[in-house]
């Protein structure tokens, strides 16, 4: 027997329902199909819609280091640390602002634009972008997972999307058909749940009320901690003061107080860079904490100080690299020689 399609209406609604189904749409978070109507596609246009689903992951990868980039100072090409901004409209960390500025000669400046300023109080604090920084910080893996998730959720869309979308209509149907149910019979309560209900609103106002209290006692402790205000420090010259004083600063300060005048100075100088810095975070660190910065940046610069004597000691084995040391340094180890010879000259005539 042959049966015409006219006697079989609902096989005709069914088919074009599937014929109807253009794209399946997954929300990441959820990962629930939801289904839109359209006309009908050719493999033609299916294919299409695969490339371009590919080309967007392509340019999503680089969305997340775009964002990084953004919360990065353009001078160390780290996270900003205490980021400070100019009336240039130029952000960046305060420690790369002040030792920029003591490496130039020219002056205080703007580390990007050069665009000069009369002192560091011309900066103002950025405390949003710090807070953003530290929230990306401690949710950054949470970020990459829904990130992922996101990208297995368009994979999942490209790779099945003809397949089987009667499934979440049935389940959508039942789903509302249950819930249709259920709200006829949300209005009949029974007195043991509204006493249940009572004792649940009541746990919930006591949690609340303690919260806030902790919150009080917080906030309460940081006005304690900002009452006891960190001054910054004043730069000193180095060249007008002796070794006994230099040594007695760094005593002071905690620092390690051998080595020569130039290694004291730069070590004193670097602690005060640090130390001024820290003054303007919103949690700032303890002295200890800036002690051992010091020494690691002291021993990094030993080993980099290593490295080059090491360097010349290799381009001196050869005579042209002798040759070529004397032609560049020779003018200044005669200077040296001189010096030497008139101090001595002028301790023997105060003998």
């Amino acid at each position: 027997m042959q049966y015409s399609i006219a006697t079989t209406p609902a096989c005709l609604s069914l088919t074009n329902s599937l014929t109807s189904i253009d794209s399946v749409d997954v929300d990441p978070f959820s990962e629930e199909l939801h289904l839109t109507t359209s006309r009908p596609t050719s493999p033609q246009h299916n294919t299409r819609q695969v490339d371009i689903d590919s080309d967007s992951d392509s340019d999503s990868d680089d969305e997340l280091t775009k964002l990084e980039l953004e919360l990065k100072c353009p001078v160390c090409n780290d996270f900003y640390d205490l980021p400070m901004s100019s009336k240039c409209q130029h952000t960046f960390c305060a420690g790369c602002a002040k030792f920029d500025c003591n490496n130039k000669t020219t002056g205080l400046c703007c580390p990007i634009c050069e665009n000069s300023f009369t002192t560091f109080t011309q900066l103002c604090k950025n405390t949003l972008l710090e807070e953003i920084i530290k929230e990306y910080k401690t949710n950054r893996g949470l970020i990459t997972n829904l990130y992922s998730l996101g990208k297995q959720a368009k994979k999942r869309l490209s790779r099945g999307e003809m397949k089987e979308p009667t499934i979440a209509t049935k389940e959508s149907e039942s789903f509302m058909s249950i819930s249709d149910c259920n709200s006829d019979f949300s209005s009949v309560v029974s007195p043991v749940e509204e006493r249940t209900k009572s004792k649940r609103t009541l746990e919930k106002s006591s949690f609340n009320m303690n919260d806030n209290e902790q919150k009080r006692r917080r906030i309460d402790g940081n006005d304690n901690k900002s009452s006891t205000k960190l001054f910054k420090k004043p730069k000193i010259a180095y060249s007008v003061m002796n070794d006994k004083k230099l040594r007695s600063l760094l005593k002071e300060e905690g620092l390690l107080t051998h080595g020569s005048k130039n290694e004291m100075a730069a070590r004193h100088s670097y602690y005060i860079n640090l130390y001024n810095s820290n003054v303007d975070a919103t949690n700032p660190k303890s002295k200890g904490e800036l002690l051992r910065q010091v020494k690691k940046w002291e021993k990094a610069q030993q080993s980099d100080e290593v490295k080059k004597a090491n360097l010349i000691k290799k381009s001196l084995n050869s005579p042209e690299g002798i040759k070529s040391y004397v032609c560049k340094y020779g003018g200044q180890f005669a200077d040296l020689t001189k010096q030497a010879i008139n101090n001595k000259k002028r301790k023997e005539m105060s003998r």
